[in-house]
């Protein structure tokens, strides 16, 4: 009988340090990519410093370190996420104090979380077009990928033809975080698109998708040419101008950051955003 109970507390402490060590894997499976590096950023680990370098995955609960000159920005569930200079912090404490304050609008927008339809947020101020261009019996796109249907989409544009279905095909693979064939739809509709929003349309959520997966330079880029198309610049949306002050700071930029606060709190001064970041 001694020996039974023996067995059965042996197996009970096995079972238990089985677990502990799946929990442990599990919790480690947590991840970040460094998306963005200026000057020199270290790793601590067990009191050794290691170098981060971009495109490296990082346990969320890494110690980072970086120096008076040096920054650090990184991806993780969908949000971005800066580590400014002299700081010696863990990530996980990064994505709470941020998630907790002004930079949640930020991620909210890259998540797309709160927009009356998935596919209307745009460049510019304006009446968009909703229909789906592409004959009276074609699905409903914007319910589709509402439901986060994406496959579905996906599979019924097989030959898209005008901008909206090209539209809806890049925002279904972004749905399926499939980020090159998303912006390559969206480079396709972008020839396709005639109309002003419609252009404006293209560059401003292809600055979205290269935000959403740290190609902050190409963003720039793209949210300026929405900028540029506008004939108005009180038409640009809230949501362009905060883009460009988020991507300006996840590349150390603050002093383009500054500007397009300016223009944002300008144009619109009583948009959540602008008051958001009349507090920075």
């Amino acid at each position: 009988m001694e020996y039974i109970i023996r067995m059965k507390t042996t197996t009970l402490k096995f079972f238990l340090l089985a677990f502990a060590f799946q929990v442990s894997v599990f919790a480690g499976e947590e991840k970040v990519t460094v998306t963005f590096l200026k000057g020199k950023v270290f790793v601590i680990a067990d009191k050794n410093e290691a170098p981060v370098s971009i495109g490296q995955e990082l346990a969320v609960e890494s110690k980072i370190k970086t120096l008076s000159s040096s920054m650090l920005s990184f991806s993780y569930r969908g949000g971005q996420y800066r580590v400014s200079a002299n700081q010696t912090i863990h990530l996980k404490e990064i994505v709470g104090s941020q998630d907790s304050s002004n930079s949640s609008f930020f991620n909210k927008i890259l998540r797309r979380e709160n927009e009356p339809k998935p596919t209307i947020v745009a460049g510019v101020r304006g009446k968009p077009s909703l229909q789906n261009n592409a004959g009276a019996n074609a699905p409903d796109y914007h319910q589709l990928i509402g439901e986060g249907k994406y496959q579905e989409v996906i599979d019924s544009l097989i030959h898209p033809e005008v901008f909206q279905e090209w539209k809806f095909l890049a925002l279904a693979y972004d749905g399926l975080n499939k980020y090159p064939e998303a912006v390559k739809s969206l480079e396709s509709g972008l020839s396709k698109a005639v109309r002003e929003y419609d252009k404006m349309d293209a560059f401003y959520n292809l600055g979205l998708l290269h935000t959403k997966y740290g190609e902050y330079g190409k963003a720039i880029k793209c949210l300026l040419e929405v900028t540029q198309l506008a004939k108005d610049q009180r038409r640009i949306s809230p949501e362009t101008w905060y883009l460009l002050i988020k991507n300006s700071e996840m590349t150390g930029d603050d002093d383009s950051a500054k500007k397009y606060r300016g223009k944002l709190i300008k144009f619109h001064p009583n948009n959540l955003l602008a008051r958001s970041e009349s507090k920075s």
